[in-house]
């Protein structure tokens, strides 16, 4: 039986901006009995020049105003947090102290500029696809950090339980995070769409995804391989191909970047009906 699939890209402009300042990191649960003192949230710069944050102010989550004269430099950082003390004791950072608490269960935080125009927002969650307890964060000792400073920090896949080590205990748990300093944990490319290879098909046959998306293909039962060369279908934008057949089990991803309608067969399937 003869199996292919067609993926037809979406071509579209993304209007999207991510500001200058990024929410980078946040410990929201910490591994401390009674009240919270190492809540922080870490801002970070990820632009080429200083801003002043003068009057900027978070307006959801926390409550707190930035005094005139605040401001971080390129590629800097700054802490805002429960207590300065507790910041200072435990990671040698200082803090800029906000009213109010975090909510261990996830919450909306929200950064306005002078004029009240947003800055950056997010709402993190205690659950999947934001790290959890599992994970090690959310009471477990990890604060949870963007792992590209560049993503899109509204998406809970794009966060990770901090890794760390700072060298203290608190109830039993590790105290891992990394404020004021560059995150320490990576991004590992997950696909966007997942096909499964399997008997004489291809699950399922037919997909619509945009550019810049990954395609999974899974190889869960016999003798397959993903063949969309050029020579086989000379109309492809170009050509894909996994390799030989191979027996299960495997995997094989390919990030898709010219749009058009994209063939391809299992070469030990193609004339099978």
């Amino acid at each position: 039986m003869t199996r292919y699939l067609s993926i037809i890209f979406l071509t579209f402009i993304s209007t999207l901006a991510y500001s200058q300042i990024v929410i980078n990191e946040i410990s929201y649960n910490p591994p401390e009995s009674g009240q919270d003192s190492l809540e922080y949230i870490e801002l970070y710069n990820l632009g080429s020049n200083a801003v002043d944050l003068s009057n900027f102010e978070f307006t959801s989550g926390i409550n707190l105003t930035f005094d005139t004269g605040i401001s971080i430099e390129a590629g800097g950082y700054l802490i805002v947090c429960e207590s300065s003390d507790a910041m200072m004791n435990v990671f040698g950072v200082e803090g800029i102290v906000w009213d109010g608490g975090m909510s261990n269960g996830g919450e909306a935080i929200a950064l306005k500029d002078a004029a009240g125009v947003l800055v950056d927002s997010l709402s993190y969650d205690d659950n999947a696809p934001w790290p959890s307890q599992a994970d090690g964060t959310d009471g477990g000792g990890a604060s949870i950090e963007l792992c590209d400073s560049t993503s899109d920090n509204t998406l809970g896949a794009n966060w990770r339980a901090a890794t760390n080590d700072i060298g203290m205990i608190i109830n039993g748990a590790i105290v891992l995070g990394t404020p004021g300093v560059a995150n320490t944990v990576l991004c590992e490319t997950q696909p966007n769409h997942i096909v499964n290879a399997a008997g004489l098909s291809f699950t399922p046959k037919d997909i619509t995804i945009e550019i810049g998306e990954t395609v999974r293909w899974e190889n869960t039962s016999g003798n397959h391989n993903v063949n969309g060369g050029l020579d086989v279908y000379p109309n492809n934008p170009e050509g894909i191909f996994s390799g030989a057949p191979e027996a299960a089990p495997w995997i094989w991803d390919y990030t898709f970047n010219i749009p058009g309608i994209y063939n391809y067969q299992c070469d030990l399937h193609v004339g099978a009906g």
